[in-house]
């Protein structure tokens, strides 16, 4: 632990099973009931919290569990299509949501309101990009120009803020960067979905040169771009962005923008590009410059073998593709499994 005790388990006894911390010094005479520090966490361990993730933020993918059809017929509508643009609406949509903050906003750990605007961006944009943009509201916050989402945010998924108010904490020192912390929100935000973290660029020929892959990549590629910026007197400043690859070109989101910026301003900023030294430009503002540039690509759905099982309450949520509770999973809410009747949580 954070105090440098290891973690041990016991293997006879009456507490078997029981997980204990001991001083290293101690684990040396620590032989009673043959305890052990090998520790195997299985891969379902990791699923269940990506759909504990999912109920709280209420977005499971189907309900009620084993309905395998529905979920099957729309995973190709869900992935982002190659010939995809943004079109005037999805601009007046975006321009809504970066808008959507104030001088003085709040934040939930490291995730402040760049960082809540990228999510709620990359999730309308995967949502609903086969269907017309959202005109009021939001996947996880109301959109409304000088007002702090966070507020809104927190009536709806208070659960969910408390879990990124209290990552630092769950994923320890390990996760001690930001990239890897954004990472972890990421897969709290939208866990139904493949995340893929890169490796980071530190100087100005490493950023353009992984600038011009993301250009040469696919297009209907998404990222969430996590940036380090340096003031003029030497300080730094994090941010984050959506990016987006079209058939056109490479595309950096505005989020986080001052409510005198137009929607004329906006929309000039989303022309597509394949020069990288117009992205940088992009990916920067006036008075600060780039010095760190890392990002976590949005993938495909993630199969989760909880999705297939497991479904809670009502089956209502917030609709098509928003099914769960927005509360910790429990074996009263759950009402469904893959057979017909009510079933055990399988911890």
């Amino acid at each position: 632990d954070y105090k440098g005790n290891l973690l041990r388990v016991t293997r006879y006894g009456s507490n078997w099973g029981v997980a204990y911390a001991a001083k290293p010094d101690f684990v040396k005479t620590d032989t009673k009931n043959s305890p052990t520090s090998l520790f195997v966490v299985d891969k379902s361990l990791l699923d269940w919290t990506r759909y504990t993730y999912s109920n709280l933020g209420k977005t499971d993918q189907y309900c009620p569990a084993g309905n395998h059809g529905s979920i099957i017929h729309r995973r190709v509508k869900r992935t982002l299509p190659p010939d995809f643009q943004l079109t005037e609406e999805w601009i007046q949509r975006l321009y809504a949501i970066a808008r959507s903050t104030t001088r003085q906003t709040q934040h939930s750990g490291i995730c402040g309101v760049c960082l809540l605007q990228t999510f709620q961006m990359l999730a309308e944009l995967q949502e609903y990009h086969s269907q017309r943009p959202l005109s009021a509201g939001g996947y996880f916050f109301d959109t409304a120009p000088n007002t702090d989402p966070f507020i809104s945010f927190r009536q709806r998924y208070p659960l969910l803020d408390n879990t990124l108010t209290d990552a630092i904490n769950i994923f320890g020192p390990s996760y001690n960067t930001t990239w890897l912390l954004t990472l972890a929100y990421a897969i709290t935000m939208l866990p139904q979905y493949e995340w893929t973290l890169s490796n980071t660029f530190n100087t100005r020929p490493e950023i353009l040169s992984y600038i011009s892959s993301l250009i040469n990549s696919p297009p209907g590629s998404i990222w969430l771009g996590i940036l380090r910026w340096r003031r003029p007197d030497g300080t730094f400043i994090g941010h984050s962005v959506p990016i987006l690859r079209t058939s056109q070109g490479l595309v950096v989101i505005p989020t986080n923008v001052s409510s005198s910026r137009t929607l004329e301003n906006f929309r000039q900023s989303l022309i597509p590009s394949t020069d990288p030294n117009h992205i940088i430009t992009n990916l920067e503002r006036p008075n600060v410059t780039l010095t760190r540039f890392t990002t976590i690509e949005l993938g495909g759905l993630y199969q989760n073998t909880f999705d297939f099982l497991i479904s809670n309450n009502n089956c209502t949520g917030e609709g098509e593709d928003r099914r769960g509770t927005g509360n910790y999973p429990s074996s009263t809410s759950v009402n469904q499994c893959s057979g017909d009747g009510r079933c055990a949580l399988p911890l």
